[in-house]
């Protein structure tokens, strides 16, 4: 006889960063963390306790609309502004900004990145 397994309810997920500022104030050393929290897969797994209430379900939602009307309300001042999003097509700051990202992240200087980007890019 074969019983059937029913699928995880739970799978643990570990995350890691790096802090860089704390309580307002840059650290003088970045410091990384790592952790792993059990991440719910299914909503007949969320425990009782940690079910949200109405008052939750409301406050998400009318976050989540004035978010939304939020980021409209921007959009309509910069169109209005005749402010377009930089491409990298269209804009050589943003063309410089990118390609040192990727050369510091290669292990090249800011210094030595930003000469490279401006003579590249012209």
């Amino acid at each position: 006889m074969t019983e059937a397994v029913a699928s995880p309810a739970v799978k643990t997920v570990e995350f890691d960063g790096v802090m860089e500022n704390a309580y307002g104030k840059e650290l003088e050393t970045a410091l990384s963390f790592d952790g792993s929290y059990e991440h719910i897969l299914n909503f007949e797994s969320i425990p009782a306790k940690e079910l949200p209430d109405n008052d939750d379900l409301l406050t998400l939602v009318n976050n989540k609309r004035k978010a939304n009307a939020r980021q409209k309300a921007m959009q309509a001042v910069l169109d209005n502004a005749g402010i377009k999003k930089p491409t990298l097509e269209n804009d050589r700051d943003l063309q410089i900004r990118t390609m040192v990202k990727v050369l510091v992240a290669t292990g090249k200087t800011e210094a030595v990145a930003r000469q490279i980007a401006e003579t590249a890019i012209g």
